[in-house]
């Protein structure tokens, strides 16, 4: 067991809405993959840690102005990058779509859209705010209908009452989203993705030094080769994640 006799615990562990990763049950506890893997990785490293659960805009600015220490699932982009350094390997992998009402036949150009967006130029699209559909989409926002809203839930009432064609998400949380509302339209996706986002622990830069995340990726390594990691994502029903690992400096 590592001690990491330079910090000062409890580390302050930020987590919000993310279906499968960190949700609360209905005794207002903190579950999900995310979670448990900090479990684990405490266990092994013996940091201690306090988890407070927040809306997702509220944990993005607790971590830029060091309010909090590590933020469990957060996606990887270049402006976080300035204010959180991530851990080595990605936790899980979202492919983003788009996606419309499945009772409505889709025209030709949009059965198999290849990414033009020309094609998507007459529609209105609900995006989620906060979420990082990347480059290609961002290069071609200012093109499109889009109109931001707050969460998946409202995005998938949107589509269903007709005032958007289409909603940019990912199947994790639209299957929460249709779980927690049975009323819900039944949706079909746009092939191909739009863009793949990677979840990880983020750590405040300001707070955690460096030797700090040393462990915990030499923790979670651990977990990889010992299989216990996979046994989590199946029993969270999630495939593995897609991507090379992060170089820390």
């Amino acid at each position: 067991m590592v001690s990491f006799a330079w910090a000062t615990p409890p580390y302050q562990v930020v987590v919000t809405d993310f279906p499968y990763i960190t949700e609360t049950n209905t005794q207002g506890q903190s579950i999900g993959l995310g979670v448990e893997l900090l479990e684990k990785i405490s266990a092994v490293t013996g940091f201690d840690y306090q988890i407070t659960h927040v809306p997702f805009k509220r944990a993005l600015r607790m971590m830029e102005h060091g309010q909090a220490d590590i933020f469990v699932g957060p996606y990887y982009s270049d402006e976080r990058a300035t204010y959180m350094n991530y851990n080595q390997y990605p936790i899980y992998s979202d492919y983003l779509y788009f996606y419309t009402r499945a009772d409505q036949p889709l025209e030709d150009d949009m059965q198999n859209w290849q990414r033009n967006y020309a094609n998507l130029a007459t529609l209105d699209i609900a995006v989620i705010a906060g979420w990082s559909y990347g480059e290609q989409f961002d290069h071609h926002r200012s093109e499109l209908s889009v109109i931001e809203v707050e969460s998946v839930e409202s995005a998938l009432k949107m589509l269903s009452s007709g005032r958007v064609d289409l909603v940019a998400a990912h199947d994790r949380s639209v299957n929460d989203a249709k779980q927690q509302d049975s009323d819900t339209v039944p949706v079909q996706k746009l092939i191909p993705a739009i863009y793949v986002n990677h979840g990880y622990f983020g750590f405040s830069v300001e707070t955690v030094p460096i030797n700090f995340m040393n462990a915990f990726d030499k923790a979670f390594q651990s977990l990889r080769d010992s299989g216990q990691f996979d046994s989590l994502l199946k029993k969270y029903e999630m495939s593995a994640p897609v991507i090379e690992a992060i170089e820390i400096d």
